[in-house]
Formats: C-alpha cells, structure tokens, sequence
C-alpha cells in the first residue's frame, strides 16, 4: 500500500470510528430518562407475562454470602425447574416496567429482575430483595431513582407503593443490606451492578412501604 493509499485508508477509519462514537451518543440521548431529572414520573404499561406460576412462599436454600448483578450472576439454574412469578416492578421515575420472577440466578435474570430467595415477598414484613442486571432496560439508570422517589411493585392482588429513603454503593460481599432495617417494618431492596458493565460494587435502592391497594384499582 502506497502513502496516498495508507491516508486515505487511515482518514476511513477515523470517519468510521466517529460516525459509530456519534450513533452511540444519540442513542444514549433517545432513551435517556430526561423527566427524572425534572423530577418528573411516568407510569409505564405491565410487561408482558412470563409465567402464569406464581410463588408461594420464598425459601432460601442456602446462605447468601454474595450479592449477584453484576457482570457474573452466579451458577444457572435448573433448566427444568419452573420459572415462578412473583410481581411486577415499575420505576416511574424512569418510565420503565419489568416482571420480577423467583430466583437470583443466570437464567433467571435473563428473563426479568429476580427476587432474592428467602428474602420478604411483596407487601410482606421485612426486607423484600430484588436483583437486575444492569444492562437491562429497567436497572439501566437506576442511579437516577433517589431519595422520595416512588417505587410500585404488585403481586397477584396487590399494589405496593414504596418510598426511597437511602442509596448507597456496598461490595458484593456486604449481605447486611438483605437483612431486616430497624425502625421500618417493611422494606423493598433493589440491587444492581456500579459501575455500569463492572463487577466492583453494588448499587443498592431501598424504599420503604407506604401505601398498599388492590390492583383492580391500581392506575
């Protein structure tokens, strides 16, 4: 390859590297949340079911000494196993919805957000734990989901209203935020991987209960 051939082979390549720099950004831009931060919400449209099996009850089967959701989520589970149901998480500060489904594994995060097994079920006393990928749609910015944010997470019957009262970055190893807060009876406890495709820390949303209505009656 000649010179006049060489620059204009390496001028291509750095039209081609800031064209692709540039779809990214404009990407980003379209599905940023831009109303939160004018402190706007959104309700946004029940996700389309996965499972018509719903839990009944949430049984750990061991201890849990690492919290999953970041770039490793931990073994697979039993592909044969069924995949259970346990709520409908919605962000309105992001606009955006997911199915929450039993289990913290691979597989399981790969269909929705997961509920910790052995931590509170929805509505219940307690702390009730849910992990999500980061790259998913409804974990994606959830650093934007600060304090007196409204948090609405539904089982079967119910709708639950929580109020974002702490976030905190926490290692993978610090299980502490699983457990029971003192003073709030029941608590909801999102967890996700910080930075953004990094492994490092968890980002941890915890909310507490403040309102409960019948879906029927829910908007």
């Amino acid at each position: 390859m000649d010179k006049k051939s060489k620059r204009k082979f390496e001028r291509i390549l750095i039209i081609s590297g800031i064209a692709i720099a540039a779809f990214g950004l404009l990407t980003e831009a379209i599905q940023y949340p831009w109303g939160a931060l004018a402190g706007q919400e959104t309700i946004p449209e029940d996700p389309a079911p996965v499972s018509d099996q719903w839990v009944s009850e949430s049984v750990a089967e061991e201890d849990v000494v690492y919290l999953a959701g970041g770039d490793s989520y931990g073994a697979s589970a039993d592909k044969d196993q069924p995949v259970l149901q346990v709520g409908i998480l919605k962000l309105p500060t992001l606009g955006k919805a997911d199915n929450v489904l039993e289990g913290d594994d691979a597989n399981t995060l790969m269909l929705g957000a997961g509920h910790i097994p052995g931590t509170a079920l929805p509505g219940q006393a307690g702390n009730c734990a849910i992990v999500g990928r980061r790259e998913s749609s409804l974990f994606y910015h959830l650093e934007l989901v600060g304090e007196d944010a409204s948090i609405l997470l539904a089982d079967q019957t119910q709708q639950y209203t929580y109020t974002v009262f702490h976030t905190a970055e926490v290692v993978p190893t610090d299980v502490s935020v699983l457990e029971p807060v003192e003073g709030r009876e029941s608590v909801l406890t999102l967890i996700t991987g910080t930075p953004y495709g990094s492994n490092k820390k968890r980002l941890i949303v915890q909310a507490e209960l403040t309102d409960t209505q019948p879906r029927s009656q829910a908007q």
